[in-house]
């Protein structure tokens, strides 16, 4: 019996804690520098490509 009842309001509030609404957020406290790579990679070729985050 008390299952029949908390899988119901299980579902209810999954569902409505759902938003249509996507959240995106657009500025970061950071930039994205890439370091210097080797500009003789050919394609299929796997190149390491290091990034460095600085704060703002």
């Amino acid at each position: 019996m008390n299952r029949y009842f908390i899988l119901p309001l299980l579902l209810a509030m999954l569902l409505g804690a759902c938003s249509r609404e996507v959240n995106v957020q657009e500025v970061y406290p950071f930039e994205v520098e890439l370091m210097p790579y080797h500009q003789e990679a050919t394609k299929g070729q796997a190149v390491e490509v290091r990034c460095k985050l600085t704060p703002q």
